[in-house]
């Protein structure tokens, strides 16, 4: 089955990293070295072109087996090699007069065509002039600034226009004078990186997409496993790069992202309510909470946020109420459900607050689980009405998923989404992507054994977009 590309649309970026595409839509052997070659000896050469004044004249450059469609160049050493051509100079020669005074006086001038290259300029086919030379080349060797990015260009050009990158790579040169002679260019060394770019067949219209797009709500954490380069063991994963856009609404979830180990529960009902305790450190606009909530049948919960007195809730009127309705849970993986208030409340920091929840239909199990460092503190339970009792007889670190919503100011801003590689709790990149696609690159801290998940956290609701995923190895 033959298959299209399909370019991301949703965040409007072109492709990038196509060399790193899936083996069997591109050829891909195993790589030996990042590092070929040396100052003196060069390892791959053009066969010496003639050159003829004013015209360009292509010199092609064919590297190495061992180097292939998914190689980036890093660093790129080569250099013209010029020549004079084998024509015998040839010499103009022309009578001036001068006129001025009682006599004329006659001048012959004679004029040395050059037979070396003169007023050079080199460039990749298609490409931009990379290094241009304003005299006549008299020397033997001129060196070219590192013409790594050039290369990686023109690759990227021939793979878009043919769909394939022909093996072994051909480089073609492309060589202008202002006089005849002689040229050839030489390379000397290179190094360069294997690349792995994402795709994912659509079976739907036989396509090869590089993006994926989510719909995310609060506390949500997606994981998209990265297929590994082939040999991935013996190579070391240098960088991921990717394209990223989206858009988020303003309110952004206080606190971390957790996953429940499904070990602990408590039931609200109309019977049972449940009241969690928690301070801030910093005063917030409070615009709702979230809780994992889950139940076998449709069930409804009331939702408030309550003062303390005397280390309960107190019996007053609430600063904020709601109403949440759940659908019956389809698995048992929970669901962090939202609560929203009619409007925003003042929440001051150093000052304990208690949400509530209580069960108006259906009973409803609450989400439990060990929570070090966070704002919650205190967990107590009600039975019809009567007085507040800790839920654990024993002191217990364990907590209600319950998280605030809040609307951030200047001195409270948390990103919309982190970001980390891996399935462990490891560093999180905090990013706040925006409607138009921004590049973001992560280099892991340690080695990770492939395949490499990439775990995106939300702390917002909102749409993301992530496009042209590349991971960059380094080989020993």
């Amino acid at each position: 089955m033959s298959f299209k590309l399909k370019l991301p649309q949703a965040i409007g970026v072109a492709l990038k990293g196509a060399r790193g595409l899936t083996p069997g839509m591109f050829a891909a052997r195993p790589l030996s070295a990042t590092l070929l070659g040396n100052i003196e000896t060069p390892i791959a050469t053009s066969p010496e072109v003639d050159l003829s004044p004013g015209e360009e004249v292509a010199a092609t450059v064919i590297l190495p087996d061992d180097i292939l469609s998914d190689a980036s160049f890093t660093s790129v050493t080569a250099a013209l090699l010029p020549a004079p051509s084998d024509s015998t100079p040839i010499q103009v020669s022309q009578r001036a007069t001068v006129s001025g005074g009682d006599s004329d006086g006659h001048y012959d001038v004679s004029i040395s065509i050059p037979t070396s290259p003169t007023n050079l300029s080199v460039r990749l086919q298609e490409g931009d002039a990379f290094w241009n030379f304003a005299a006549t080349l008299t020397g033997t060797r001129y060196n070219f600034p590192d013409i790594a990015e050039p290369i990686n260009q023109y690759l990227d050009r021939i793979l878009t226009e043919s769909g394939e990158l022909a093996l072994p790579i051909n480089l073609q040169f492309m060589i202008q004078s202002s006089s005849s002679g002689k040229a050839e260019i030489a390379i000397y060394s290179i190094r360069y990186v294997r690349l792995k770019t994402e795709s994912w067949t659509n079976d739907l219209d036989d396509t090869i997409r590089v993006d994926r797009n989510y719909s995310l709500n609060f506390a949500q954490s997606e994981h998209l496993s990265l297929e590994p380069i082939d040999n991935a063991s013996e190579l070391t994963l240098s960088s991921i790069r990717m394209d990223i856009g989206g858009e988020f609404g303003p309110e952004r979830l206080l606190g971390n992202v957790v996953q429940h180990d499904r070990q602990e529960f408590a039931k609200v009902s109309q019977e049972y309510a449940l009241a969690l305790r928690f301070v801030l450190d910093k005063p917030v606009e409070c615009a709702g909470i979230i809780a994992m909530l889950e139940s076998e049948k449709d069930a409804e919960v009331y939702v408030e946020i309550q003062i303390d007195e005397n280390g309960s809730p107190a019996v007053t009127e609430p600063l904020a109420k709601t109403t949440v309705t759940l659908s019956a849970s389809e698995d048992d993986s929970g669901n962090w459900l939202g609560a929203t208030f009619s409007e925003n409340i003042p929440i001051e920091a150093g000052v304990p607050y208690w949400i509530v929840i209580k069960g108006i239909q259906g009973n409803v199990l609450l989400a439990l689980q060990n929570q070090n460092g966070t704002y919650l503190t205190e967990t107590q339970v009600n039975r019809g009405g009567q007085l507040w009792k800790p839920l654990h007889a024993l002191p217990s670190e364990s907590l209600p998923l319950l998280r605030l919503v809040y609307l951030p100011e200047i001195d409270n801003q948390t990103a919309a989404i982190n970001i980390r590689l891996g399935e462990s709790n490891g560093m999180s990149l905090p990013f706040d992507p925006l409607f138009e696609a921004q590049n973001l690159t992560i280099q892991p801290t340690e080695n990770l054994s492939p395949p490499v998940t990439i775990v995106v956290e939300s702390h917002a609701q909102g749409s993301l977009s992530i496009a042209n995923i590349v991971q960059e190895y380094l080989v020993p």
